[in-house]
């Protein structure tokens, strides 16, 4: 299993930005879709969600 911490996972995320290949992911991080009413705590919603479904899914544990 492996372990990442959620916001570095949450960051890569909101960049778009495929991490370092030192982090050796199980998958690929999936996208994020922004609309320009989205506000930045729906953002940052959106990006929890999708960081712990991602490792819930791909075996991956988060701190």
């Amino acid at each position: 299993m492996a372990v990442f911490y959620l916001s570095e996972i949450k960051e890569a995320i909101r960049r778009g930005v495929w991490p370092p290949d030192s982090w050796k992911l199980p998958a690929p991080l999936p996208e994020l879709e922004i609309k320009e009413e989205d506000s930045p705590e729906k953002v940052n919603a959106q990006l929890e969600t999708l960081a712990k479904d991602w490792a819930q899914k791909n075996d991956v544990k988060l701190h």
